[in-house]
């Protein structure tokens, strides 16, 4: 639902709770909230584009194992469970006055409560995006060009650079990497480099050593050159050339770039965002210091017992979602219970060749995170497949 004509909506209904974002977590919100309050409460979920897109199946499209239109879904779809879809983008929170201004027409949304699941952008100010050899595999626009050039792509060097801290979907650019070798490896091109380039000083620290262990031994098994504690300083596609912040340099014939991630610019003009760049909220309920309003996902920054941050990740958006739709509609309905997101998480390690790897465990134990891995199998490849199916049925 598109709103065209300038106006402030006004709620004739017992409660209004505006949704920003139609990610994991906005979505997840926003149905859960409908089956547990009456119809004369709103519920409403804002988002600039038209589809739910799924990340977790974006590395199939880039191999070519998933067609681009079976990972997105049409938000419009919403409109049936009675949750009012608006595709527009935000240009203001007004948290004095409790309501979103939209960029069309100015019209503004009054609410009751906000739910901020913006997620985290990606900037690509400063990559040279228009090259025929620089990628973005975190965009879903960027896959079938990419999935193209992988086509035609018969020797030289791919390398994979991850631009900065903090980036969503931690286990991505690993799995990347692996699909790459898997790929080439099928299609007889054993003697392309692949190289992966890191700003942290192993997969996913936060996880703890022994999933980083896991994956790095998995980069020794298929070959792939991996370079931590490498900071990026920029690209120069010309010559083909990465440089890093200590002055070493790497060339390439094909360049994945993760690039630089922020928190979109409305939530730091409304003064949400502390100096990280990103939206603090309270780490078991979500709340953040304005009343009211919840910030859950990618967009915050959650601070761990060991000083580390909970990292950006589909499933602890999904997560922040229940506890934050449990405990509104609880308010609403004047029930006593209220629940607390105890950082329980997990995800699937791909590595291709139809096996992944899974990890799961509690983020939030001290004096460090407590995960356990488990190898890779079928089983968790498949039990990932059917997860994909299970989404879209589940929550359109």
């Amino acid at each position: 639902m598109v709103i065209n004509n300038p106006k402030v909506i006004r709620i004739n209904s017992e409660k209004t709770i505006v949704i920003l974002g139609g990610g994991t977590g906005g979505l997840v919100t926003a149905n859960i909230l409908r089956k547990k309050l009456k119809k004369n409460h709103r519920i409403i979920l804002i988002d600039k584009e038209e589809y739910h897109f799924f990340p977790p199946s974006y590395l199939w499209v880039m191999m070519g194992w998933r067609k681009i239109d079976k990972v997105k879904k049409s938000l419009e779809r919403l409109n049936r469970k009675r949750i009012e879809f608006i595709q527009a983008e935000v240009k203001k929170i007004d948290l004095q006055n409790k309501q979103v201004v939209l960029k069309s027409e100015a019209d503004s949304i009054l609410y009751d409560y906000l739910i901020l699941a913006l997620g985290a952008e990606l900037d690509l100010t400063s990559l040279p995006f228009d090259s025929e050899d620089v990628h973005l595999f975190y965009s879903f626009a960027g896959l079938e060009p990419l999935k193209k050039r992988l086509e035609t792509f018969t020797q030289g060097v791919v390398t994979l650079v991850i631009a900065s801290l903090p980036y969503k979907c931690p286990a991505a650019p690993y799995e990347a990497a692996l699909f790459l070798r898997n790929y080439f490896n099928k299609k007889n091109r054993n003697q392309i480099e692949i190289n992966l380039y890191a700003p942290e000083p192993a997969p996913l620290p936060v996880a703890g050593p022994d999933v980083g262990l896991a994956v790095t031994q998995m980069f020794e098994d298929f070959k792939i050159n991996y370079y931590p504690n490498s900071q990026f300083k920029n690209i120069i596609p010309e010559k083909k050339t990465i440089h890093f912040v200590d002055g070493s340099s790497q060339d390439y014939d094909l360049c994945l770039v993760v690039p630089p991630h922020k928190a979109p610019n409305i939530v730091g003009e409304a003064g949400l965002t502390d100096d990280s760049g990103w939206i603090p909220s309270d780490r078991s309920t979500l709340k953040t210091q304005y009343s009211n309003v919840y910030a859950i996902g990618d967009v915050t920054s959650i601070k761990l017992p060991n000083g580390g941050i909970l990292p950006k990740a589909g499933i602890f958006a999904h997560k922040h979602a229940e506890v934050v739709a449990e405990n509104i509609s609880a308010e609403i309905l004047d029930h006593p219970k209220r629940i607390k997101y105890e950082g329980n998480g997990s995800c699937f390690i791909e590595i291709g060749n139809g096996k992944a790897g899974y990890a799961s465990g509690n983020f939030y134990k001290t004096p460090k995170p407590e995960v356990k891995v488990y190898k890779p199998r079928r089983y968790w490849h498949w039990s990932k497949v059917i997860f994909e199916k299970y989404w879209f049925r589940k929550w359109f």
